[in-house]
């Protein structure tokens, strides 16, 4: 609607309507209202308040969902990285390859819908957070996931994931208020650094109670699995040769926050090599399953050796060097099949 004015005009008006209120004032000698500013916070902040959160978990869930609608990692943008970003090429790989088999799989669900939040202080960067997320549809336990910001310029991007363990108790983090501070790799004071909690682990996978930190760490439901397949398997492959498995640390360092208690929640990833060899002359050692499945085949008749290798993320809470209780807990884990090679 016009108002018969042209804009120029209507704005000398304004400011002139403004300038005679200000002289109003001025001869009437009211005193001008004062406004005391709350004090600045003492101690460290969190690097995001909650609507900066809500941002960056609503721009990490629409990079996931245009993953997941072309299957291809290069439409996660700079959200999805590490760990994360090559768990889920494997998982869109791994669907691709048995989509039309019995051993069908699809990509996990992943949510960002938040129940817990734990925010980085740190005044340097990288600057993390960890999210414990609601229960995404069709899943039966909540997620962790790992964030962080490399840089001021940087996008706060996903990092890693695990579905927590059944029956798993997360330990308490600081005040959201105030913030938590990041625990480097190499941190001391813990039962273990992250960077030697995820090696110790690795070994304990490999050997289980032959490890020398089968001691160290809490019995958990993805170890108890991860035994009770490999005692079945070798088992079943004894009359034509032998099945092995080996775990190593990954290029990613581990991700560490501080817990209330000085303790620490740290996420890692390792590589997981499950290798088939026949060792025994005419036998005939055979691979069916998911693993045969991803390489185009109902079973495979393995001549030498084959090696099944998996990417596995793995969420621990180390407690502090000083606390009554100095077993390590595993909080979740995940692994996907991510190559099939033979020899």
């Amino acid at each position: 609607m016009s108002t018969g004015q042209p804009l120029r005009a209507r704005v000398a008006r304004l400011g002139a309507v403004l300038a005679a209120a200000a002289l109003l004032v001025a001869g009437c000698a009211v005193p001008l209202p004062t406004v005391e500013a709350d004090p600045p916070p003492d101690g460290p902040q969190p690097a995001l308040d909650e609507p900066r959160l809500e941002r960056v978990l609503a721009a990490v869930s629409d990079a996931l969902a245009a993953g997941d609608e072309t299957g291809d990692v290069t439409d996660f943008g700079t959200r999805v990285q590490g760990p994360a970003m090559h768990s889920r090429r494997a998982e869109y790989r791994l669907a691709a390859r048995t989509a039309d088999t019995d051993e069908a799989v699809e990509p996990q669900v992943l949510t960002t819908e938040p129940q817990v939040v734990a925010i980085s202080n740190e005044d340097e960067w990288p600057k993390r957070v960890l999210v414990i997320t609601t229960i995404a549809e069709g899943m039966n336990t909540p997620l962790l996931l790992g964030m962080e910001q490399d840089d001021p310029r940087g996008d706060y991007h996903l990092y890693a994931w695990v579905r927590l363990l059944p029956e798993t108790t997360t330990p308490p983090m600081a005040a959201p208020v105030e913030g938590s501070p990041d625990v480097p790799p190499d941190a001391e004071g813990l039962v273990l650094s992250p960077a030697d909690t995820l090696d110790a682990y690795a070994d304990l996978l490999e050997n289980d109670a032959d490890s020398e930190f089968a001691d160290t760490f809490a019995e958990d439901r993805f170890r108890s699995l991860v035994v009770e397949d490999r005692e079945a398997i070798a088992e079943s492959v004894e009359d034509a040769g032998e099945y092995t498995e080996e775990y190593s640390i990954r290029q990613f360092e581990p991700v560490g926050m501080q817990t209330a208690d000085g303790g620490a929640v740290v996420i890692g990833a390792l590589r997981a090599d499950h290798v088939y060899e026949r060792t025994i002359d005419d036998s005939e050692l055979t691979v069916a399953g998911q693993i045969a499945a991803f390489a185009g085949s109902e079973s495979i008749d393995v001549e030498t050796s084959l090696t099944a290798r998996y990417y596995v993320t793995v969420a621990f809470y180390v407690p502090p060097a000083d606390a009554d209780d100095t077993t390590i807990q595993v909080l979740g884990a995940e692994r996907v099949l991510e190559s099939v090679d033979t020899e």
